[in-house]
């Protein structure tokens, strides 16, 4: 720091900045939305399959790390952060500029963990896709080890590990700051492009599907809060090429400029809070579809229904359509050829069988008994198995 400040020895009795207030504020407000996705997708899990998979796993642990982060931040905030540091003790700003420094490795995990979350999801998803399922792979690896790299460069840049954030301490070696800008430029690249990836291809698969309009607009929903994310990346990225440039290199005398240290430090947390908190509940939507299947939503459902169809007689058979598609929609996007049960194969000849079922009661009539001794099986096709026959009539 500057010999020529002068730093109070006690700390002033103020609470947060105005530029405090405002940050906390708007990433605590997306990240309220995040725990409720990733609370109300667990629960939706365990309620109807019993089962938490991996990206579920995955997800819950992106999310205790983005409040993690958030916990970081609200503490730069209430060390001082949005004040002149000439304003500030000593101890004040050592502190500030700590908490500030953990909130890059943690934002780092954050950001792989939520991704790699949505890159299972659609592996699974999109698995019969094998050239789309190959590059989620190969991209998501990627970036995970390029993020990796970036984690260890955070922590490992000065020797001995407190001189990152404490400027009193004499580091006896640092890293350089423009191949680590650098590095976090590049991954800012790739956290955009794998925005793209994860929201344009799905999106497009899936909108050549015979679906209802209304599911298709919800999918045009998730497509434009991935661009909400992409938009966020693309902010820090200019942000950090600026550094590259050496342009909004933050020294001492710019520390006592608070605008200055808001536009490096505050604009770049908040967007990438908001980028975290898009990509969390953006990466648990498609898991709260079975919400529908609660009683509370099937009533209004059915409500809604009845209405539009006494309104507009038109929309019945539509809306009637659209709930009898509902259940091959929203479970498996597409055909994937593990859930397809096996049918035998008989080397020779062909394969017949009979069904027998209706009711024995004798004082019934024979036509009517030979009417409950029939089972038609529709499925894309018909077929009737007759108890008085020996081979199967197919209705095509």
């Amino acid at each position: 720091m500057d010999a020529a400040f002068t730093f109070p020895t006690e700390p002033l009795d103020r609470g947060l900045s105005s530029k405090a207030e405002i940050l906390l504020a708007l990433t605590w407000f997306f990240i309220a939305f995040a725990i409720q996705a990733v609370v109300l997708r667990l629960y939706l899990r365990r309620k109807f399959t019993q089962v938490f998979t991996l990206d579920d796993w995955i997800m819950l642990l992106a999310l205790c790390i983005h409040i993690l982060f958030q916990t970081f931040l609200t503490l730069t905030s209430v060390t001082g952060f949005g004040y002149p540091m000439q304003t500030m003790t000593i101890q004040q700003i050592i502190d500030m500029s700590k908490w500030a420094w953990a909130t890059v490795p943690v934002n780092i995990l954050a950001n792989l963990t939520a991704r790699l979350s949505i890159a299972i999801m659609l592996v699974k998803i999109f698995s019969v896709r094998r050239w789309f399922k190959w590059l989620i792979i190969l991209y998501t690896a990627l970036m995970i080890t390029l993020g990796l790299a970036n984690f260890l460069f955070v922590f490992f840049q000065a020797s001995p590990f407190p001189a990152s954030w404490d400027f009193r301490l004499a580091a006896d070696w640092r890293l350089p700051h423009l191949p680590h800008n650098t590095l976090i430029f590049t991954q800012l690249i790739l956290f955009i492009l794998s925005d793209f990836l994860y929201a344009f291809f799905p999106v497009f698969f899936i909108w050549k599907l015979n679906m209802a309009t209304r599911q298709k607009l919800g999918l045009m929903v998730v497509m434009a809060g991935s661009f909400v994310t992409m938009g966020a990346a693309i902010g820090r990225a200019v942000i950090v090429s600026d550094t590259l440039n050496g342009s909004t290199e933050v020294n001492a005398e710019d520390g006592t400029n608070p605008d200055k240290v808001f536009v490096t430090f505050g604009v770049t947390s908040l967007l990438a809070s908001i980028e975290v908190s898009l990509l969390i509940i953006l990466g648990s939507l498609p898991k709260l579809r079975v919400i529908t299947k609660l009683s509370l939503f099937e009533n209004i459902s059915s409500s809604l229904s009845s209405m539009m169809s006494k309104l507009w007689p038109a929309t019945r058979y539509s809306t009637s359509k659209s709930r009898s598609n509902q259940d091959y929609v929203s479970s498996d996007v597409e055909l994937n050829k593990a859930n397809i049960r096996p049918v035998p194969s008989h080397p020779v000849g062909f394969h017949s069988s009979s069904v027998t079922a209706g009711s024995t009661n004798p004082g019934r009539s024979s036509g009517h008994h030979e009417q409950e001794d029939r089972i038609r099986v529709t499925e894309g096709y018909a077929v009737v198995y007759d108890p008085k026959s020996q081979k199967p009539r197919t209705y095509v």
